[in-house]
């Protein structure tokens, strides 16, 4: 399963107080599943069903501006503690107005 959160915020505009938060979430199971399912039924391949499930949310920009001032203090290790061998992955990324970019990755 691949599970994405991104807002979309503009915080330099006085004018702009929300922002959006898109999660999208691909289960490949589950696709495979349903399209297996589909064509027992049909004898025919199908994605009827969409693989891909978006949703949005607005949210308060003050209240993201107090999440990306908690990342400031963030320590993240540069080399992986032993033992860390799950296949699940994390990413971070921050991209700020001027084209300055934070990223993270790490397993768990």
């Amino acid at each position: 399963m691949i599970r994405q959160r991104t807002v979309y915020s503009n915080l330099g505009g006085s004018d702009q107080n929300q922002a959006i938060l898109r999660e999208a979430v691909f289960d490949a199971r589950s696709a495979r599943l349903t399209t297996l399912r589909d064509y027992k039924a049909t004898g025919k391949p199908s994605m009827e069903h969409p693989i891909l499930a978006t949703r949005y949310v607005w949210m308060d920009v003050r209240w993201l501006q107090a999440a990306l001032r908690s990342f400031e203090d963030l320590a993240i290790p540069v080399k992986e503690p032993p033992g860390m061998g799950s296949q699940e992955a994390y990413w971070l990324g921050i991209i700020w107005p001027d084209g300055t970019r934070i990223e993270a990755r790490w397993r768990w």
